[in-house]
């Protein structure tokens, strides 16, 4: 059994030993009651995502959101600081070992903040695949044209090797789970819906994990190495999705994609 490979994915990967088998199981607590929703709202024609209204503190979302395009979202400024404030108090509990702001090149602003297991060691910056692990906290605004950052991607986009998850985070949250590339390795990327024009995006870099892993990327026209890609997925993202979570509580407390105010 593989992962999802784009669509709207109803898969939630849980991390197991690789070896025998590729664990997954589904998102929905009750299948039949998920799968009877999207059944009527194909009869009927209605596009509109089930669950609650928006409101402050956010309700809670139906896991069966994730097959439907449309979304129904709060409005509401980004609840992230933009640097390290809101996330020193849970550094020792994802296992992490410094925090460390996230700033623009050649410039003093800081957009995000970055939590890695150990100390940067001097000079690693001009051999990034010797970085140590790391958990970084960006938003994303919206490019020219776009309402929000996020629909785009709960749409499609940001699948980098053909992998896109749509998911609930947190129970509160619409996400999506996709892979990325750095100078230092691959990463999962988890990109958050927060009920702003900006997305916010959490990666668990693995420098090096190519070495591991094997090739995880495919130049153009050549085919996408799935097997290693699923390994290193289901390795890595259930570990992003519970720092994301984390992270969520201590940065948007009540907080969701349908929060208000």
């Amino acid at each position: 059994m593989r992962l999802s490979w784009w669509g709207p994915a109803r898969l939630a990967v849980t991390r197991d030993t690789w070896g025998t088998l590729l664990r997954v199981k589904r998102i929905a607590r009750s299948t039949s009651a998920a799968l009877a929703l999207l059944l009527a709202a194909a009869c009927t024609g209605d596009t509109t995502p089930p669950g609650d209204a928006p409101g402050n503190p956010a309700p809670g979302l139906p896991d069966a959101v994730v097959g439907y395009d449309q979304l129904v979202r709060g409005s509401r400024a980004m609840p992230f600081s933009g640097d390290c404030s809101q996330l020193t108090g849970i550094v020792a509990d994802l296992g992490m070992a410094v925090a460390e702001p996230i700033g623009e090149p050649l410039s003093d602003e800081t957009t995000g903040c970055a939590l890695y297991a150990s100390e940067p060691a001097a000079g690693s910056d001009d051999n990034p695949a010797d970085r140590p692990e790391s958990f970084r906290v960006e938003p994303l605004a919206p490019e020219d044209g776009q309402a929000d950052a996020f629909s785009a991607y709960w749409g499609g986009e940001g699948g980098a090797q053909g992998y896109h998850r749509r998911f609930v985070l947190g129970g509160r949250y619409h996400a999506v789970e996709s892979i990325g590339f750095s100078l230092a390795g691959p990463f999962c990327l988890l990109t958050v819906d927060v009920a702003a024009p900006e997305a916010l995006q959490f990666a668990l870099e693995r420098p090096g994990a190519e070495k591991e892993y094997g090739r995880l990327r495919a130049p153009a026209g050549q085919e996408v190495p799935r097997e290693a890609v699923d390994r290193f997925v289901v390795d890595t993202c259930p570990t992003a999705a519970e720092h994301a979570v984390a992270a969520l509580a201590a940065i948007d407390p009540n907080g969701g994609s349908r929060a208000t105010g």
